[in-house]
Parts: structure tokens; C-alpha cells; sequence
């Protein structure tokens, strides 16, 4: 008897490196569709087994695809190679993320005293109902403190069974994932303003909870 169980893949890592794992996911699942006689896990032994580049060394550009198509017919790979690459010792951090992401989520003016509080390291919850969203835009603010180092609690996925954290009395930067139909039916919300309201009275029972600064980043503003 045959047991069909669905899998799924996830790859982590050390490194910042948000868009070359982001590639590689998206090859691995062009793979999955396709009649590739090459299976998943050869594929994913060639992602794990390259290492990163030295700071400052020329970078490393991974293609999954090469050795499915004959060069010597005139074939070309058709997926984007994965490149792995590092900054000098004494350039800017490595920073491979969208700094785009908080202007789509924020008002520029929200934005700035955002910044502004994360600096003066206020306790902050930022809310989203968009995963991605919630840990890019915490990403970036957090890379554009550069030089400074952010040296307060910094959890940019707290799951709603820890939230009991944010009642800490010093200063954080947490996020967290609403979902919509859950939350809203659960609490009686009918849209993201409603929600986070809800989950800020939620939390008001804490002697610091009133401190807590909510950012939510569903308003889309371009």
C-alpha cells in the first residue's frame, strides 16, 4: 500500500541571505512541477554543500539547472543562477533584503518616528497579517541602525502563546502574524484597525503594557 505524504522544505541559515534562499525555493519548486528524473534531495545536497564566500571574495553563482541541459547541442540554463556574495570586512553589513518593504507599509512620517523610537529603544510590537511583510520591514529598520547595534530583546516572530513577553518593563522590538479570519472571529474584528485596537486591550492588563508601542504595517500607503 502506497502513503502519499506532502512535504515541505525549508531552508535556514546563518547568513541574511533572504533572496538567494528565496531562489532557491522557487528552483526547487519549478523542479517539483516538472519531469526532472533528478529528485529534490540531490538538488538540495548541491544547495547545502556551497559554502559561503569569504567577506570580500568574489561571489558564488549556484546553477541548479547546468547539468540538465546539454551545452554541446547549444542548450542554455533557463533559471536564474543563485548568487552568494559578501561585503568587505570594512564595507556596509550584508544587507539582502527590500528596502523598499517599510515605504510600501508605512507613511514616510510614521515611518521617521518609527525610527526615531526604535533609536530611543521604546518597546515595539509590530503587527501584520503578511508573514513576509512582518519580518522584511523589522529587517531593514533594524539594518538601517548601522554603525549602531541593536542590543535589546529583538524577537521578529513571537507566537501569540509567548505574547505574555510584552509585558516586559524593558525596551523590545517584537512582531506578530495576525490572521485574519482567526483573530477577527476570535475577537470580534472586522478589519486590521479593529484588530489591533482589540489585541492592544488585550494586552493592557500588564503593569508595562501600556507602554508598548503598536505599529501595524497593513496600511498600505504607494
Amino acid at each position: 500500500m502506497r502513503v502519499w505524504v506532502p512535504h515541505c522544505i525549508c531552508l535556514s541559515s546563518h547568513w541574511p541571505i533572504y533572496a538567494p534562499l528565496r531562489l532557491a525555493l522557487q528552483h526547487l519548486w519549478s523542479f517539483s512541477l516538472s519531469k526532472c528524473r533528478v529528485p529534490l534531495e540531490q538538488h538540495l545536497a548541491v544547495i547545502l554543500g556551497v559554502p559561503m564566500p569569504r567577506p570580500g571574495a568574489p561571489p558564488v553563482h549556484l546553477q541548479l539547472d547546468l547539468g540538465l541541459v546539454n551545452v554541446a547541442d547549444g542548450e542554455t540554463p533557463t533559471l536564474d543562477p543563485i548568487v552568494l556574495q559578501q561585503p568587505p570586512l570594512r564595507g556596509l553589513p550584508l544587507m539582502n533584503l527590500d528596502f523598499a518593504m517599510p515605504f510600501h507599509s508605512l507613511s514616510t512620517d510614521r515611518l521617521l518616528a518609527v525610527f526615531a523610537m526604535m533609536l530611543e529603544e521604546k518597546p515595539m510590537l509590530f503587527l501584520s497579517a503578511s508573514s513576509t511583510r512582518l519580518t522584511e520591514v523589522i529587517e531593514v529598520l533594524r539594518s538601517l541602525l548601522f554603525p549602531l547595534d541593536y542590543q535589546v530583546t529583538y524577537v521578529p516572530r513571537l507566537p501569540d502563546s509567548l505574547a505574555h513577553f510584552l509585558e516586559s518593563p524593558m525596551g523590545f522590538v517584537m512582531g506578530m502574524v495576525l490572521d485574519a479570519s482567526e483573530y477577527g472571529s476570535a475577537y470580534g474584528a472586522e478589519n486590521p484597525t479593529q484588530m489591533v485596537r482589540q489585541l492592544h486591550d488585550r494586552l493592557g492588563s500588564g503593569p508595562h503594557s501600556a507602554e508598548v508601542v503598536v505599529v501595524s504595517l497593513d496600511e498600505v500607503c504607494l
